[in-house]
């Protein structure tokens, strides 16, 4: 190669971005097949992100830096292509995520100074999921959320403050929502919440105290707190606390005090979840 030839080849490296992304270069966008990339591709040219960047997807992605949530936003949609969902339903997801995690703006009221936590303390992201003992749906995600908090991608970055919202509906939510809150108080809440999601089909009243033992608390106390009138004044207080903020149905969560509207699926909570971390320590334009 001679001096001209070379010089030439140094310049374009180093006038070359730095980490600008194609759609194709996105791990969510690698499998898709071609006539999927180019719908994803065409989502990503014609959709805009909500913070860090005031362009559309792809020209984010093709910036000499691309920040981390165009990256997170183009992967969602590649994931939703290629799960088969329409243009329609992945600009309404979209929609949802940008009405979640949009910052600023008022937040819910929410008292956490007794709510059962789970993660780190000092972890920056705070996370209020309004749940019900009973919810079968709670009993399916929940666990795989603690899961993630406890030793996943969450470790660290996120604590899950828990808030009793008995419904209705379920049977027995009331006197299983009293009996976890009389586990809080010897500190034994998440292993007896996680005992009975795992056991959610053998659930009764009479067997609550069974578990209550299997839980390794103790008997006598906590059969005093679950009768005690405070606790159920306690249980009222959290599902008056939820309705204030609009919760009508569990599982609900709120990510630094915002509403989240998006998918009740661990994948896109968790994605979110990262994306406000990332935010809240200045990690988003890495």
């Amino acid at each position: 190669m001679n001096r001209t030839v070379l010089f030439a080849s140094l310049v374009l490296l180093i006038a070359a971005p730095a980490r600008a992304d194609r759609p194709a270069d996105l791990p969510a966008c690698a499998d898709l097949e071609a006539a999927q990339l180019a719908r994803a591709t065409a989502l990503m040219e014609a959709e805009y992100l909500y913070d860090c960047c005031d362009e559309t997807v792809a020209v984010c992605l093709a910036a000499a830096e691309p920040c981390a949530l165009a990256r997170r936003v183009g992967a969602e949609i590649c994931r939703r292509v290629g799960q088969g969902e329409d243009d329609e339903e992945v600009r309404q997801a979209l929609r949802l995520r940008a009405r979640s995690m949009i910052p600023g703006g008022p937040a819910a009221t929410i008292d956490l100074a007794d709510a059962p936590v789970l993660g780190d303390p000092a972890a920056p992201v705070a996370l209020v999921e309004y749940a019900c003992v009973r919810c079968p749906f709670c009993a399916k995600l929940t666990p795989k959320l603690e899961q993630a908090i406890r030793e996943g991608p969450l470790k660290g970055k996120v604590r899950l403050h828990y808030k009793l919202f008995p419904i209705k509906g379920h049977e027995g939510s009331t006197e299983a929502g009293l009996a976890a809150l009389a586990a809080h108080g010897q500190g034994g809440f998440w292993g007896f919440v996680d005992l009975a999601y795992g056991r959610f089909d053998d659930f009764s009243i009479d067997g609550l105290s069974a578990w209550a033992t299997e839980a390794g608390l103790d008997g006598s106390a906590w059969e005093a707190a679950r009768s005690d009138a405070a606790t159920r004044e306690a249980l009222v207080a959290s599902k008056r606390e939820g309705m204030a903020n609009g919760v009508d149905a569990t599982p609900t969560f709120f990510i630094s005090g915002r509403r989240y509207h998006g998918e009740l699926e661990l994948e896109q909570l968790v994605d979110v979840l990262l994306e406000e971390h990332e935010r809240m320590t200045g990690e988003e334009q890495r």
